[in-house]
Formats: C-alpha cells, sequence, structure tokens
C-alpha cells in the first residue's frame, strides 16, 4: 500500500511516495526540484506524513557545501527509531549516498545528518543524481516496537552478550538496522544487520559491529543466528581488529536468504530471527592490531571448497593484485561485477564512495587493490 502526492516549501516544488514493505518498515520517497540546490532558501520542509500512528516530517537544509537532512518527529512519548536517509544516483545504486542511525525519539527532537551528500556533486550532471530537473532522497524507517524487536546485553569489563531479536527483516532493503548502544567497561559499542540483494548472486545477511571509542583493542568471539525449532544454530566465529582510524568490522554475506528462509533449520519463526554475540575484548593495548581477515576467511571456510567472498555462492576463479602478491577471492561473475564498478568510480572521481564499502581492499588481507585478475584457475 502506497500514498502519493505533492507539495510546495519555500517556493521549491516536491512530490513523494510513503509505502511500506512490512508492517514494521517503511520508505518515503521525496522527489525535489533541482533550484533548491541554487536558490537562496536554505530549508525544505515537507507536509507531515503518518508512520506507525504518528506524525513525522523531513526537513532537508544547505550548509556552505552539503546536503543536510533531518527527520522531524511528532510523538508525545519516546520511541526508537531505525532510519536511513539516500540520497539516489540515478547511473548506479552503489554510489548512492548514505547516512543511516538508530536514534531514540522524543517530543520534538529532531534528528539526522549535517553532511549527506556534496551539493556541487549533486549539481553535477556526470555525477548522475539528477534526473532531469529532480534529485530523489528516500527516507527509510523502522519504528522499534515491542512486537518487532527487543535487545538485551549482558556485560563486564572485558566481554559481552548480546542478544537481539527482530521481526520482519528480511525484504528488499538496502539499509542498515542498527542496534542500541552499549559498554564493555568504559568503552561504547553498537551492532547492525544488514540484509539486502546483491548485484550478483544470492540475497545474503551482512553484520557489523561498530567500537564508537576507537582505542586499539582485537575482538574474538562468536556471533550466532539461533534455531527457533531446537535445531543447531548457525554460529561463526570473529575475529576483529579495531584502532584509533578503525572503528567497524564488517561480517560480509554472514548468511545467504535461502539458508535463512530453509524451514529445516528453524532460523526464521513467525518473521523473527535471533541474533547472538558473544564477544570479548582480548587485547587492549594502544598499539596497531594486524589484520585479521585471513584467519577468519579460514575459521570460517577452513582449506577447501571456499565460496566467493563476495556473493558466497559461487566458486573461486579470480582475483585481486596488491603489490608483488595476490590472493585468489573472487568468482568471475563478481570480479567483473567489481571491475565495472572500479572502473565507474575512476571515471567518475568516485573512489571516495567505494572505500566505506571496500571495494578498494582485499577481502582478504585488507590491502589496497591495484587490479582486478578475472583468471586464476
Amino acid at each position: 500500500m502506497s500514498q502519493e502526492g505533492h507539495g510546495t516549501s519555500n517556493e521549491v516544488n516536491y512530490a513523494y511516495t510513503l509505502s511500506n514493505d512490512s508492517a514494521s518498515s517503511w520508505c518515503y520517497e521525496c522527489r525535489v526540484h533541482k533550484n533548491f540546490l541554487d536558490s537562496s532558501c536554505n530549508e525544505l520542509v515537507v507536509k507531515d506524513f503518518q508512520i506507525g500512528g504518528h506524525d513525522w516530517g523531513l526537513k532537508l537544509a544547505k550548509n556552505s557545501r552539503n546536503l543536510e537532512a533531518y527527520i522531524l518527529p511528532k510523538v508525545t512519548s519516546p520511541i526508537g527509531v531505525h532510519a536511513s536517509f539516500i540520497v539516489v544516483n540515478h547511473a548506479d545504486s552503489m554510489c548512492n549516498m548514505s547516512f543511516d542511525f538508530f536514534h531514540e525519539f522524543a517530543s520534538t527532537q529532531s534528528w539526522g545528518c549535517s553532511s549527506l551528500a556534496s551539493i556541487a556533486k549533486m549539481k553535477d550532471p556526470n555525477f548522475k543524481f539528477l534526473k532531469g530537473d529532480i534529485f530523489v532522497i528516500k527516507v527509510f524507517m523502522r519504528l522499534k516496537l515491542p512486537q518487532n524487536e527487543s535487545f538485551s546485553v549482558s556485560a563486564d569489563e572485558k566481554s559481552a552478550i548480546c542478544t537481539w531479536k527482530l521481526k520482519d527483516l528480511h525484504g528488499d532493503h538496502s539499509w542498515r538496522v542498527k542496534s542500541e548502544f552499549f559498554k564493555i567497561g568504559n568503552l561504547r559499542w553498537q551492532l547492525a544487520v544488514l540484509h539486502y540483494g546483491k548485484p550478483i548472486g544470492q540475497k545474503g545477511m551482512d553484520l557489523c559491529i561498530y567500537h564508537i571509542t576507537k582505542t586499539a583493542l582485537e575482538v574474538n568471539g562468536t556471533v550466532s543466528l539461533v534455531s527457533q525449532s531446537g535445531k543447531k544454530d548457525f554460529t561463526r566465529d570473529i575475529t576483529a581488529g579495531f584502532d584509533q582510524k578503525t572503528g567497524t568490522y564488517l561480517y560480509s554475506n554472514f548468511l545467504i536468504e535461502n539458508e535463512l528462509e530453509d524451514e529445516t533449520r528453524g532460523l526464521l519463526k513467525n518473521g523473527w530471527i535471533t541474533l547472538r554475540f558473544d564477544i570479548s575484548i582480548k587485547d587492549q593495548q594502544p598499539k596497531k592490531v594486524s589484520n585479521p581477515k585471513s584467519k577468519l576467511i579460514h575459521a570460517v571456510y577452513g582449506d577447501k571448497d571456499i565460496k566467493c567472498l563476495h556473493c558466497n555462492s559461487q566458486i573461486l576463479t579470480s582475483g585481486v593484485l596488491h603489490g608483488d602478491s595476490t590472493h585468489k577471492c573472487y568468482c568471475l561473475d563478481c570480479a567483473r561485477s567489481l571491475k565495472k564498478q572500479r572502473d565507474y568510480a575512476s571515471r567518475m572521481s568516485l573512489a571516495a564512495f567505494f572505500g566505506k564499502r571496500n571495494v578498494h581492499d582485499c577481502p582478504v588481507c585488507g590491502k589496497k587493490v591495484e587490479r582486478i585478475i578475472e583468471d586464476m584457475a
């Protein structure tokens, strides 16, 4: 079910579509005339829209360089919201500009992003953020309610066990659902799940661990998708290194969708999944932490039958070159797709877009990739 409409704010025209892909999540798509990027007005506020029985608003603003975006709540009691702003790139969705967050809204307190996208790049037709005279902002929202989510933590100075239950998470959205913040000792952490349709291969689930404090340390433990029918849990070992510059650990393709929806495993029941993170701080010293990805790959896959580290569904045939060494890590389809993305990024000077997605980093050792090799059979 969807609602459509249009409006004007500070003499700038916009149109919108509000739709929901489940009882828990919604998408508000706002199509704005490009004259907002050039006009003297610095704010555009859309008409209120209703999600989950509450009224909400969206404010777009401009500073000297960037587009800003904020959610405007009209709630009478605190409510947690998972949200994502996306500036749509009409040439390649991998070039979308996005910002994800979880926030506990109260009353009319707004929350959002002060640097969502470069205005100069949005205006430049070479970057493909404009389609005719229109640019598109999508706002994905998922309300945290007792009927669709619970999060509990048991933690001490060195370890934590987190149990995160989510309903109706699986679907076609391409944004992160983030947990509440929690602490191990005096260090702040956050978890995230990204369930999306990959451009190559099967749909898969990515998991993220965010070390907010960004001190140098190493973490190990397990992450499990709990069977709800008494069967064996789907469990993987994790070894994550962090330092002052690297505060995010990504477990790409933790699980592919057909495994999640296999009824004999009991991982998905009545729309619910249960994730359990059991993590311990192994080393907390102010020193550089070595990249743990090689050990992680062997811990997860063993020494044989390793699948493509991008789609996790096809055999390895291709890889990457960095310096005087190579690593075999991709299937042919993924290698060709990633090669096209690298070429597009180079032509459009979009390398910074891909830094967050590790397209230029080897998935085995983390070194910067110089060239993708299609045939390493």
